[in-house]
C-alpha cells in the first residue's frame, strides 16, 4: 500500500469515505487486497491505480459507459482486489469472469451481461445491480448487505453461506436459485420469481415475499422465527416473522421449517407440505391452502380466517384455542365457501362450494376433536350440517332439507339440550291444550269428561280454566310415559294425539340422552 501524503495528477484518487463506505476495514484487511489503495491523513483510503484515458480515476471507478472488454480483464488480477465503487455500465462480458475475494461495496453495475460470474467472499456492500444478466453466477460466502438487485436475471444463481440483510430483489428472475444456508434477514423480494428456488436451512428472519413466485420453491430447515440471529448488526430490529403478502407459492416445500409468526396473507400456499413444521401464531388468513399437508405441524395461535381450505390435510396438527378458522363475533363458523355459495373460489368445475365446506367443517370438527376443543368440535359439527341443509335446498331436495330443517329446531343438529327441553315444551303445552278441544280426557274415578267445546265463552271460564290444566297434566304424564290411570282419551281425536305424544315423548327423550351423552364423551 503507497504511503500517506497527496494524490498525484495520474493516481484515481477514489475515496470510500465519499461514497458510502466508510465502515471500510482498513486496519483489518491483508496486504493483497489494500495494495492499490492509498490511507490518507484523516485514516480514509482512496484508489491508488494511474487514470485511464483522458479522465482522471481508473478504469474500475471512471463513471464511463462501455468500457472495453480487454482493458477491464487487462486490469484485473487473479488476487482478490479493492474494487469498492467499481462502474461497470453497458459491459457484456462473453466469458466467465472472477470477482473471488473481492470488495466490491457500492459498487455499480447496470446493462451488464457477466455468465458464471465468480462472487464468492466478495464485499458487495451497497453494491447496485440493474438491468444485468447473471445466469449461474456464484455468490458463496459473499457479502451482499443492503445490495440492490432491479431487473435482474440471476437463474440458477448460487447464494450458499452469503450474507444478504436488507438485501432487494426488485422484479429478480431466480430460477432454481439456490440460498443454502444463506442469512436474508429483512431481505425483500419484490415481484420477484423464485420457482424451484432452493432455501435448505436458511435464515430468514422479518424476510418479505411480495408479489413473489415461488412455485415449488424449498425450505427444508429453513429459519423465519428469529431465534439465535448470527448477525450482530441486527441489533433492536424486529426479525420475528418473515412475510408473504400476495405470493405464489405452488407446491413449496416447508418441511421442518421454523415458521412462527409468518405471514401468509392472500397468498395462494396449495399443495405445500408443512410436515414437522412449526408454525405457530402464523398468519394464513386470506390464503389458498387447496391440498396442503400439515402433518404433526405446531398451529397453536396460528390464524386461518378466510382461508381457503378444501382437502387440506390436518394429520397428527397440534392446535389449541387460540387457534382460529373464523370470524370472531359470529355464533358458528362460516368459511368463504359458504359465505359466497356462487363463487367456485378456485375450486375443480365438479366441486360445488357448498360442498367444499361441508368438506371442511368435517375436517375441522374432528381436529378439534383431536386437541379436546370440544366447544369448537361442536360449532364446526352445526355448521357442516346446516350448510349440508342449504346444499339440500340448492339441489331442490325438499323431503331431506324438510328433516334437516326439523332436527336444526329441534335439537340444533344433535348438539343443543336447550333445543330438546325446549321442542319438549312446546309439544307438551300444545297437546295439553288440544285434548280438550279433539274430543277431551275422561276420569276413570270420577266418570267427568273434560272437554271444552269451540265457544268463547265457554273457553274463558273457569271450568274452562280448569279443563286446560287438567289437560295440560295428562299431556306431561302421556310424554313422559308415565301413564296413571287416572286420566284416559276419549274420542278418535284425543287417542290420535295421545299417540304422536306418546312417540313424540320418546323420541325427545332418547335425543335428550343421546345429546347428553354426546356431550359428556367430548
Amino acid at each position: 500500500m503507497a504511503e500517506m501524503g497527496g494524490i498525484p495528477d495520474d493516481r484515481c484518487g477514489y475515496n470510500l469515505l465519499e461514497d458510502g463506505t466508510a465502515d471500510f476495514p482498513v486496519g483489518d484487511c491483508a496486504q493483497d487486497i489494500l495494495e492499490n489503495f492509498h490511507l490518507q491523513q484523516d485514516g480514509s483510503a482512496c484508489c491508488w491505480r494511474e487514470t485511464w484515458k483522458d479522465t482522471d480515476q481508473c478504469i474500475w471507478h471512471a463513471r464511463v459507459e462501455d468500457k472495453p472488454l480487454k482493458k477491464l480483464k487487462a486490469a484485473r488480477t487473479n488476487n482478490p482486489e479493492q474494487l469498492d465503487g467499481a462502474y461497470l455500465v453497458g459491459v457484456e462480458i462473453a466469458s466467465s469472469i472472477s470477482f473471488h475475494g473481492c470488495g466490491l461495496r457500492a459498487a455499480i453495475f447496470k446493462d451488464v451481461t457477466l455468465p458464471r460470474a465468480g462472487f464468492h467472499d466478495a464485499s458487495l456492500r451497497h453494491a447496485q445491480f440493474h438491468h444485468v444478466e447473471l445466469p449461474e453466477a456464484e455468490f458463496h460466502n459473499a457479502d451482499l448487505s443492503y445490495a440492490r438487485f432491479q431487473h435482474v436475471e440471476l437463474p440458477e444463481s448460487d447464494f450458499y453461506n452469503a450474507e444478504l440483510l436488507l438485501t432487494e430483489f426488485d422484479n429478480v428472475v431466480l430460477l432454481l436459485a439456490k440460498f443454502r444456508n444463506a442469512s436474508l434477514p429483512r431481505v425483500d423480494f419484490y415481484d420477484s420469481r423464485l420457482t424451484f428456488a432452493e432455501f435448505y436451512d436458511a435464515k430468514l428472519f422479518n424476510a418479505q415475499f411480495r408479489s413473489t413466485n415461488l412455485y415449488r420453491a424449498k425450505f427444508q430447515g429453513a429459519n423465519f422465527s428469529g431465534e439465535d440471529p448470527p448477525i450482530h448488526s441486527l441489533g433492536g430490529t424486529d426479525h420475528s416473522s418473515a412475510k408473504f403478502h400476495d405470493s405464489d407459492l405452488l407446491h413449496a416445500d416447508f418441511r421442518g421449517t421454523q415458521l412462527s409468526n409468518v405471514v401468509f396473507c392472500h397468498s395462494d400456499i396449495s399443495g405445500g407440505d408443512y410436515t414437522d413444521a412449526d408454525a405457530r401464531d402464523a398468519d394464513f388468513s386470506h390464503a389458498t391452502l387447496h391440498n396442503a399437508l400439515f402433518t404433526r405441524t405446531d398451529c397453536r395461535g396460528a390464524t386461518f380466517t378466510n382461508a381457503l381450505l378444501y382437502e387440506t390435510v390436518f394429520a397428527d396438527a397440534r392446535i389449541n384455542s387460540q387457534t382460529t378458522f373464523y370470524d370472531s363475533g359470529v355464533s358458528r363458523p362460516v368459511v368463504v365457501y359458504e359465505k359466497n355459495p356462487h363463487a367456485l373460489e378456485g375450486l375443480s368445475m365438479d366441486t360445488h362450494p357448498l360442498e367444499a365446506a361441508e368438506w371442511v367443517y368435517r375436517r375441522l370438527e374432528k381436529l378439534h376433536d383431536e386437541n379436546a376443543l370440544s366447544e369448537e368440535a361442536r360449532k364446526f359439527h352445526i355448521s357442516k350440517q346446516e350448510v349440508r341443509r342449504k346444499y339440500q335446498y340448492e339441489l331442490e331436495d325438499y323431503p331431506q332439507y324438510a328433516i334437516s330443517t326439523l332436527q336444526w329446531h329441534v335439537n340444533g343438529h344433535g348438539e343443543s339440550i336447550f333445543r330438546i327441553f325446549r321442542s319438549a315444551a312446546i309439544l307438551i303445552l300444545a297437546c295439553g291444550i288440544l285434548y280438550p278441544f279433539v274430543g277431551g280426557i275422561g276420569s276413570s274415578s270420577t266418570g267427568t269428561v273434560y272437554s271444552i267445546p269451540l265457544t268463547l265463552s265457554r273457553i274463558a271460564s273457569l271450568d274452562g280454566a280448569a279443563t286446560l290444566l287438567q289437560g295440560i297434566y295428562f299431556s306431561v304424564i302421556t310424554f313422559t310415559t308415565i301413564g296413571y290411570g287416572d286420566l284416559y282419551p276419549i274420542g278418535v281425536g284425543s287417542k290420535v294425539l295421545v299417540g304422536f305424544e306418546s312417540l313424540s315423548g320418546a323420541i325427545l327423550i332418547a335425543l335428550f340422552v343421546f345429546v347428553l351423552g354426546r356431550r359428556v364423551a367430548r
